[in-house]
């Protein structure tokens, strides 16, 4: 039992050692973040992200986010709720944590929801609602920096864009509604193009 104690203890130490050991500078080598979008909450999305960096130079990053999603044009909107999910490969080029990165990423969401369109014919006017279903897969490059105190906080900044394909499935045939989706439909696809991060973190 107490072999087993003790092995344990060599474990857990040896571990912790890794997560943040300090190089012959003294500076530590963080390889491991986790953080929090918290200005897209304002914008009704919640999001936050976990990197794991290997030989402090290759970040694997796992990214998850839930959002509402509103838009409006005229008398027509549509509001959906979604998730997403991502995963980023960056390359640090000053090999540590605290660097500018250079990252390739695969993003995949869904959301489904509820519009309103309104078509006007002379003095009539003619609302259609309906229901939504979209899924978008997105693959592009970003560039970004992460910035790292002593103490474990950090702040990443990103910006990127790639290529998204988008599908939209509705519930109903109506010319109206169908006009309405084709229209949004190549905005809400370059929209979908872009990835970008404001966020702040724990490294440890």
């Amino acid at each position: 039992m107490k072999a087993k104690i003790v092995a344990l203890l060599f474990f857990v130490s040896g571990f912790l050692s890794l997560t943040a050991a300090p190089d012959a500078s003294g500076t530590k080598n963080f390889s491991h973040a986790i953080n929090l979008n918290p200005i897209g909450i304002a914008f009704g999305s919640y999001g936050g992200n976990y990197e794991l960096l290997l030989a402090q130079t290759h970040g694997l990053v796992f990214e998850g986010a839930y959002a509402n999603i509103n838009y409006s044009s005229g008398s027509n909107e549509s509001r959906s709720k979604g998730w997403g999910l991502s995963f980023n490969y960056r390359w640090h080029w000053s090999n540590a944590m605290e660097s500018g990165f250079l990252g390739v990423f695969a993003r995949y969401s869904s959301a489904v929801g509820t519009g309103t369109v309104t078509a006007t014919s002379g003095s009539v006017s003619t609302k259609s609602n309906f229901d939504v279903d979209m899924k978008t897969t997105t693959f592009g490059l970003n560039i970004g920096k992460r910035w790292v105190w002593d103490s474990g906080i950090n702040v990443v900044v990103r910006i990127g864009y790639g290529y998204a394909i988008l599908s939209m499935t509705a519930n109903t045939n109506d010319p109206n509604v169908n006009n309405f989706l084709s229209d949004i439909k190549p905005i809400l696809q370059a929209l979908a193009g872009f990835d970008a991060e404001l966020s702040i973190g724990y490294a440890f």
